[in-house]
């Protein structure tokens, strides 16, 4: 994906020859923007709706895509505005998604949105189909809100974490020696840290980091 503040574009690379296909264009972005990470789960394509114009808003923040000759073309699968359920409380509250960034399925198949900016994750359960469910999640480190990007899940007891941090010009490695499998780490501006999907906490484990972005898990 290229230019995800405006005007995007999709760009196909084979891994095995490192082959380039011609630029994927979309259409107008219905939520002013342009258009950012992508998660793929049994055939489908999700991206999040990055850079929205308006506040509220109330385009889409996750569509779905599907090619068609040259071009990409989406639906919606949630709107910025959406009812969602805090999970802390319990309660219904009205989504205004105006940073929708990096996206990722967890280990049960829900798919995890966070709202940089906003400093929230918004967890959509069945996403596409009818019975989806929504559910919002407030952020904070030591009281105040937290901002992430990259969240990663971990997978097996054993394995690493690489992080790129990006202004740093380094790709860094971490490792526990034993992971919590299905505990969850996510990318702060200066640090990575374990995240609590009960509470929205996160606990710095790495810090003093540049500008920590893309997150992976990698078995060992």
């Amino acid at each position: 994906m290229q230019n995800e503040d405006a005007n995007p574009n999709l760009v196909i690379i084979d891994p095995g020859t490192g082959t380039q296909s011609t630029p994927y264009t979309f259409g107008p972005t219905p939520h002013g923007g342009g258009y950012d990470d992508m998660s793929f789960r049994n055939g489908d394509v999700f991206i999040s709706a990055s850079n929205p114009s308006n506040n509220p808003n109330t385009g889409p923040a996750i569509v779905k895509a599907e090619i068609s000759g040259t071009t990409v073309n989406v639906s919606p699968v949630l709107l910025a505005n959406a009812n969602a359920t805090d999970v802390r409380s319990g309660r219904s509250v009205t989504l205004n998604l105006l940073d929708p960034d990096s996206m990722i399925f967890d280990p049960v198949g829900d798919l995890v949105l966070d709202s940089q900016s906003d400093a929230e994750l918004i967890i959509v359960r069945h996403p596409g189909f009818t019975d989806q469910s929504v559910f919002h999640l407030a952020l904070t480190v030591g009281g105040a809100k937290a901002q992430v990007d990259d969240t990663v899940f971990v997978t097996s007891s054993k394995g690493v974490i690489l992080v790129s941090d990006r202004d740093g010009e380094t790709v860094y490695s971490i490792s526990e020696p034993i992971f919590a499998s299905g505990a969850a780490y996510t990318a702060t501006p200066n640090s990575v840290a374990r995240l609590n999907l009960d509470t929205g906490v996160i606990t710095p484990i790495v810090t003093g980091m540049v500008s920590p972005h893309g997150m992976a898990f990698i078995l060992k």
